[in-house]
């Protein structure tokens, strides 16, 4: 598994690097006509450029190919996540058909508050207030959201993409979406929605699906005392 999304990631990053390299050379013979090149173009052979820059690196073209190649890297991460969310929405019978939405920048959020009737001041203040969130729902209705740029979900996606169990990463993930699944479709609260994310870490655990699910439940139990809620 690790290996195959490896070659996923490489084949996409080989062709679309191709692509780069192909426009990065268009950048450079458009920047020949850059105002200021005049002097360039009349240089002779044997003068030297300013600075050492020559046609082929100027700093507007390195800085389109940098641009390029960073929408590139960003693409390709982006990619990979869709395919972790769908392994881990097929892992939980529960979630196989749920609304779930990757959020790429927490402003994506904007267009959904308002279509809910948030007015704009008050749907950037719920997106100030969930930002920090790696999944979360809105007044407990789907669709559940996914923040691509939490400190969680960048965690587990680097887990599926170079660790040494992708599958549990998956895992790891599909808890955390059947946690927002109990509030959206059950609406459990949120004492109610951590132990079910509990004991669906834990059955894991037991049936020796999810060796690395140690660290999880014990945020998770450590979150139920912090918050005053029953044990399971």
């Amino acid at each position: 598994m690790k290996r195959l999304h490896l070659f996923r990631l490489f084949a996409l990053s080989f062709a679309l690097g191709a692509a780069a390299n192909i426009f990065g050379q268009q950048i450079q013979f458009i920047a020949i006509d850059y105002p200021g090149a005049d002097a360039d173009r009349f240089r002779s052979a044997d003068e030297p450029s300013i600075g050492g820059l020559t046609g082929s690196s100027r700093p507007e073209a390195m800085s389109a190919r940098l641009l390029l190649l960073l929408a590139i890297h960003a693409f390709a991460m982006s990619a990979e996540l869709d395919r972790l969310v769908a392994r881990a929405k097929s892992l939980v019978e529960e979630i196989r058909e749920c609304d779930v939405v990757i959020l790429r920048d927490p402003l994506d959020l904007l267009p959904y508050l308002l279509r809910l009737g948030y007015n704009r001041q008050v749907a950037l203040a719920t997106i100030a207030e969930v930002r920090h969130l790696a999944e979360f729902t809105i007044n407990h209705h789907f669709p559940i959201f996914v923040n691509a740029g939490s400190p969680h979900t960048q965690r587990i996606l680097r887990s599926w993409q170079e660790g040494q169990f992708p599958e549990e990463a998956a895992r790891v993930m599909a808890a955390d979406l059947f946690h927002e699944y109990l509030h959206a479709a059950k609406g459990r609260e949120e004492c109610d929605a951590i132990r079910g994310h509990l004991t669906l870490l834990k059955r894991w655990r037991d049936e020796d699906l999810l060796h690395i699910a140690g660290p999880y439940i014990e945020a998770k139990a450590s979150e139920l005392r912090r918050m005053g809620c029953q044990p399971e």
